[in-house]
């Protein structure tokens, strides 16, 4: 699943995602903006871009909700849960 490719290989990630998101486009479902938020949001994390992955996994979040996708819902929580772990940690820390 293209969602979850590694995204310290950013490249590879960054190749994918761009297939992913041109198949959303032609698509223009719910279903699939969820799918692209969802790989687009640790893309942008591995890009330094925390906040920005943090809101394109919410919108994830709300995306599943209106399609009634629980398994789907449940993974993208846990998810966010981890990068908003990392986000709260650089505060912390103060690097970002």
């Amino acid at each position: 699943m293209l969602v979850l490719v590694n995204p310290k290989r950013e490249e590879e990630a960054a190749s994918l995602y761009q297939e992913l998101h041109n198949v959303v486009l032609a698509l223009d479902e719910n279903w699939a903006e969820a799918y692209d938020k969802w790989a687009e949001g640790p893309i942008a994390e591995a890009k330094g871009e925390a906040s920005s992955s943090l809101l394109l996994l919410e919108e994830c979040v709300s995306r599943w909700k209106r399609v009634e996708k629980r398994y789907e819902l449940a993974r993208v929580y846990g998810d966010l849960a981890r990068s908003r772990k990392r986000w709260d940690e650089r505060l912390r820390l103060r690097i970002v």
